[in-house]
């Protein structure tokens, strides 16, 4: 028998990153945020779920959040994440309570979406000390960005992903910010540089994975996005 799907709600009761901590500071931000515009967000979500006609019940597990419901100029306003509280559009499997799939077009379609940007405080006032050590010291001249200690990724300690290796995906993320690639156009872009078609885009989401979960990378990831010369 094919799966038969009932719709319903559920309340986020607990929400994380994979590979996260409240204790990532600056590197984790930028890092996240590309992301958020290049890559996919994977989370570890605990939902109660609410079906009409069911008891009310808890599921666990990790769901994909589209690149869509993430946007830069929201973020910088206030950072946009899921957290306890918010309630999102749910489709069940009438066999299988445990099989939860999140709707994630009705939630931006019905504008709920706007839950992910509660009103905490603007990142550009967190971020003015970062941002101005960022900015050159004098008019039209940049300031030195220093290199970070230790060793650049190889592919010895960071094993290539489906035959992509550190700098190759890099310099391809770079290509993507500097010439502003359009999200349509970016598993071309990856593609065209030598990442495995059909699945440029999954490489560079387990890439942006692997860094958020290192702190090694990320620091040299930062140093690069301001570096290094695109693909």
């Amino acid at each position: 028998m094919g799966r038969r799907d009932v719709r319903g709600r559920a309340t986020i009761a607990s929400a994380r990153r994979p590979g996260t901590s409240e204790s990532d500071g600056d590197e984790f931000f930028l890092v996240g945020l590309a992301s958020h515009a290049f890559g996919k967000e994977r989370w570890d979500l605990e939902l109660d779920v609410e079906v009409p006609g069911w008891a009310t019940y808890r599921v666990s597990g990790t769901w994909r959040v589209p690149n869509r419901l993430w946007k830069v100029r929201k973020i910088l306003d206030g950072p946009g994440r899921l957290f306890p509280g918010i309630v999102v559009p749910v489709v069940v499997d009438a066999g299988n309570a445990s099989k939860v799939d999140i709707d994630w077009d009705d939630f931006k379609s019905s504008g709920s979406d706007a839950q992910l940007y509660p009103d905490t405080g603007s990142v550009r006032q967190a971020l003015s000390g970062l941002l101005a050590d960022l900015r050159s010291t004098t008019p039209g001249e940049a300031a030195p960005k220093p290199r970070p200690a230790g060793d650049r990724p190889t592919a010895a300690v960071f094993p290539p992903i489906e035959g992509v290796d550190y700098d190759t995906w890099m310099r391809a993320v770079v290509g993507v910010m500097r010439h502003r690639v359009p999200e349509g156009e970016q598993a071309a872009h990856y593609e065209a540089r030598g990442f495995p078609a059909g699945r440029a885009l999954d490489v560079s989401a387990a890439w942006f994975d692997r860094v958020k979960a290192d702190a090694r990378l990320r620091v040299w990831y930062v140093y690069d996005c301001d570096t290094l010369e695109p693909s």
